[in-house]
């Protein structure tokens, strides 16, 4: 659906409210330009007078078909909520994770395990906010229904250990914020195996933990096992389609593969320089990000610096030299064929 560019509020008539023309659902500025536009469809199906429904089949039709669209709204709230959050728009997160919470309520109650993933998202955008205090709040919620949940699936134990890791490495907890993150490195290495994309973002987030401590040698190493991870996903990714097939990542995941990637090759550059083999190993990581995304153009930048920094390295494997090399031509031949 197409929708319209940003909304000048102060254009509107005094006490008018911004508003959907086509679902009716109130919008402030940040919803329009975060998570409105990906859920106006879905919003006006739901919103739509069902017709006379004249036997028990079609109301049971359509309580079906309600249902299902409240699945995808949360779905694609909860989804657009990360992506914003790992492109570092916290404040636009929030109304996805707001709608989010609120489909999730309607779908399974107000007192439903089902909803911590909601209260984990608004924990996380208010943390980026620096508003600890309703971070915690949602935090706290979130662990509350935990704990009254037997068997609670490790990938919500993993996620609770992660956000409350962020929240108090942001109040300078660095040893509270260690131990969370190594749950959430524990719980996620047991779902997904250590060596998986989805158990990265622990370990990551450990890393910026130790650089907060001054500890470079374990940020480095915690970093390298996360360039290691994507380098392996993307490699086997570029290399044969059917892998990416079996093993497909969503929107949100692939913003936080960049802003991690991002992270540790200015880290990279800025303890080895811009001419060290660790950094040209990032450009040469971001090159096949960019490529799998379709940037071609960026793709193709970094591949090359990727190159110029290994060539100018006194011993190189000429097995990384030819990947690169692989990357380039493949990206020269999408170029010229677009």
């Amino acid at each position: 659906m197409q929708t319209s560019g940003a909304i000048n509020a102060l254009a509107l008539p005094k006490g008018s409210k911004l508003a959907c023309e086509l679902c009716g659902e109130a919008a402030r500025e940040t919803d329009w330009v975060g998570i409105h536009g990906k859920i106006c469809g879905l919003l006006a199906a739901l919103r739509s007078p069902p017709g006379f429904l004249g036997s028990e089949e079609e109301r049971a039709a359509r309580a079906a078909e309600e249902d299902e669209l409240k699945h995808e709204l949360l779905a694609v709230a909860r989804r657009e909520g990360h992506r914003l959050l790992y492109e570092g728009h916290n404040e636009r997160a929030m109304p996805a994770a707001l709608h989010s919470l609120r489909f999730a309520i309607e779908i399974y109650g107000p007192d439903h395990i089902d909803l911590v993933p909601s209260y984990l998202l608004l924990g996380e955008a208010s943390i980026g906010l620096d508003r600890f205090s309703a971070g915690e709040r949602y935090l706290s919620l979130a662990r509350w229904a935990v704990l009254k949940t037997p068997d609670c699936p490790k990938i919500i134990l993993a996620q609770l250990h992660r956000n409350f890791g962020l929240l108090y490495a942001a109040q300078g907890k660095h040893g509270e914020a260690l131990k969370e993150l190594a749950e959430d490195v524990y719980y996620s290495s047991s779902v997904f195996g250590p060596k998986h994309i989805n158990a990265t973002t622990g370990h990551f987030q450990m890393g910026n933990v130790f650089l907060q401590l001054n500890k470079q040698p374990a940020a480095l190493a915690v970093f390298e096992l996360v360039t290691s991870v994507w380098r392996t996903y993307l490699t086997a990714a570029f290399n044969d389609p059917a892998f990416l097939a079996a093993n497909p990542i969503d929107e949100a995941k692939q913003a936080e593969a960049m802003q991690m990637l991002l992270r540790i090759a200015a880290v990279r550059e800025d303890i080895f320089g811009p001419h060290a083999e660790p950094f040209g190993e990032l450009n040469f990581v971001l090159a096949l990000l960019h490529h799998f995304l379709g940037n071609l153009a960026k793709a193709a930048t970094y591949a090359s610096t990727a190159l110029q920094v290994y060539h100018a390295q006194e011993k190189v494997s000429a097995d990384v030299t030819d990947e690169i090399e692989a990357l380039i031509a493949a990206i020269d031949d999408e170029i010229a064929a677009a």
